[in-house]
């Protein structure tokens, strides 16, 4: 990772925000994006409901990141910040560097009234056993 990179940091708006949690297919978590039609950033932290020895074996048993452009990566956030203002993730290099995002990444909320309570219950839940809680 470049020094200019990981000194980088992105930062959004995000007026599209989704807790999902769909038992059929097996995940939870949090889709945040500037636009409703997805069109632009995006990052979806998500995590399986049941993992079992595969999902262990190929490292898969916690939360995964996903970006607008397909990235995708399990694990990798070393901090995460949460206030009624936004979303502030610090990722490793190595998490950074396959979704392609400097390792500070802010996403802000456009309005403080949404269901942030239900945002970052869910948050808690997807990095439970990964992170310690903000």
């Amino acid at each position: 990772m470049s020094a200019k990179r990981a000194a980088q940091a992105i930062a959004f708006t995000a007026t599209a925000i989704a807790v999902v949690e769909d038992r059929e297919l097996n995940y939870r978590g949090v889709v945040l994006a500037e636009r409703e039609d997805s069109d632009g950033p995006r990052l979806e932290i998500t995590r399986s409901i049941e993992t079992d020895a595969q999902d262990a074996r190929l490292e898969m048993d916690t939360y995964c990141l996903c970006t607008n452009s397909g990235a995708t990566h399990y694990g990798g956030v070393k901090e995460w910040s949460f206030s009624p203002k936004g979303l502030r993730l610090e990722l490793s290099a190595k998490a950074a560097d396959a979704l392609e995002l400097p390792m500070q990444v802010e996403i802000r909320f456009a309005q403080e009234e949404m269901d942030l309570v239900a945002v970052r219950r869910m948050l808690t839940t997807v990095f439970a056993d990964a992170l310690p809680k903000p």
